[in-house]
């Protein structure tokens, strides 16, 4: 079932995303899928790559259908299923590396970890994007002088997909992904002061007595002539 969920939400989003595609229609400057995809392997474990695959392989073949000439040659499956490979293992990569060295427990509750979460992140969206560009330009739907535009831009929608479509997702189950975290949280209490293994000495014993003065000039009151006594009696 969670298959199917992933499957159908990879392949709606996908095709939301390709309203902002660049000719021939693969690459496009924000790819939902990719970060929805992310969030779902995270929660639900690798098990349900299947859904990328087919999520991945039907956006594509809708690709093919909607270019100029609106008919399925057997080269686009083809395509389709080399682009879902490059799909899956840019997912299952990123998952695992965040895992591993991040830590997905506590993965956007500090800074250090949302810095290595954008950074593994930046370097995995590398893979889907050399990958389906290559494919594109063996099988001739991507000119030379295309490929650098259309590697880029297949790139930075991978990665926008990613950075904003998967903490959305885990946000919105309210489900904690698991993991260890590598970058702990800051606790709230940790301006609280720590109980002293020695007991507090009392107040009264902090205060210093100051000498007593048996001057026979202080005896008296201290109101009216008493506090213009002579102190000349004092040691």
């Amino acid at each position: 079932m969670r298959v199917i969920i992933l499957a159908a939400g990879y392949t709606l989003t996908g095709i939301v995303g390709l309203s902002l595609a660049i000719p021939p229609g693969y690459a496009t400057a924000v790819w939902p899928p990719s970060g929805i995809a992310l969030a779902a392997i995270l929660l639900w474990g690798p098990r349900v790559w299947p859904g990328v695959v087919a999520g991945s392989i039907l956006v594509n073949l809708a690709v093919a259908l909607t270019t100029a000439t609106g008919t399925f040659r057997p080269v686009s499956l083809v395509i389709a299923l080399s682009i879902a490979v490059g799909s899956t293992i840019q997912v299952l990569a990123l998952a695992g590396a965040l895992r591993r060295y991040v830590g997905v427990a506590q993965l956007f509750e500090t800074g250090p970890a949302t810095l290595a979460f954008t950074g593994v992140s930046a370097a995995c969206c590398l893979v889907a994007s050399t990958w389906g560009v290559a494919t594109l330009s063996v099988f001739g739907a991507v000119r030379p002088e295309q490929f650098l535009d259309s590697w880029q831009t297949w790139w930075l929608g991978d990665l926008i997909g990613v950075l904003v479509f998967a903490p959305a997702s885990l946000c919105r189950s309210g489900a904690s992904p698991g993991g260890s975290a590598r970058f702990p949280p800051r606790s709230r209490c940790s301006r609280s002061r720590r109980p002293s293994s020695s007991p507090r000495p009392p107040a009264t014993a902090a205060r210093t007595r100051l000498p007593s003065c048996r001057c026979p000039a202080w005896s008296g009151s201290l109101s009216g002539s008493g506090r213009a006594a002579s102190r000349s009696g004092c040691a």
